[in-house]
């Protein structure tokens, strides 16, 4: 799913070099695919708020490599809430409407990471034109399984996840078992992310551009 947007990404902008990193758990490291390649970059975290790896794992990995410029993460932002809203919308078709609205993040123990859940139930509010509920699925509060228990009657889930994978299944496992019907996909290669990041990569662009007195 990762890679799906980063071909949406090459796609939409086929001068630019796309290439793939990772913080943890795949290959290239962020610091082997900058060894990789040669002169300026810019790093886009496909991440969608602040937190460790945004403060401290990226910048370790760039070090004081020259003209090198970490943009900041992809949300809160109204491009990414316009391809959750998306995304929960085309879940709704053939189901009853909810009478509740859950916004699920991954989570951070970082504070400022909630301001940024905050940020988005905002957003999302505001496409949708109705209350959401905001939980994480670790790493801070509300978790999702506090906030299905204590919230009555039907509900919806609103996916604010990047793509499939261990936190997504935990997601819809705890939904699906609350009796939740309606679980929007992860955000992916959707188009509205793919010119979300590439606008973060014009902002490092130009910022680059800026350190060289271009």
């Amino acid at each position: 799913m990762v890679r799906a947007l980063l071909d949406g990404i090459r796609a939409a902008a086929p001068d630019v070099t796309v290439v793939e990193a990772w913080v943890e758990a795949r290959e290239p490291q962020v610091s082997e695919a900058l060894a990789s390649v040669s002169g300026p970059a810019v790093v886009v975290p496909l991440l969608l708020s602040v937190g460790y790896h945004l403060r401290v794992d990226i910048p370790e990995a760039i070090g004081a490599r020259p003209a090198t410029v970490l943009t900041g993460a992809l949300g809160p932002d109204p491009r990414a809430v316009a391809a959750m809203a998306d995304r929960l919308r085309a879940a709704r078709a053939g189901h009853e409407p909810a009478e509740h609205t859950i916004l699920v993040a991954a989570g951070s123990s970082d504070p400022d990471a909630l301001d940024d859940l905050a940020a988005a139930v905002a957003l999302l509010e505001a496409e949708l034109g109705r209350p959401v509920l905001g939980a994480v699925m670790t790493a801070a509060e509300p978790l999702l399984a506090d906030v299905l228990g204590r919230t009555p009657g039907s509900i919806e889930i609103a996916n604010y996840l990047l793509a499939d994978g261990y936190f997504a299944q935990k997601m819809v496992r705890q939904a699906t078992e609350h009796g939740v019907r309606i679980i929007g996909a992860p955000l992916g290669p959707h188009p509205e992310l793919v010119a979300l990041a590439l606008g973060r990569y014009g902002e490092g662009e130009a910022e680059v551009r800026a350190l060289a007195g271009m």
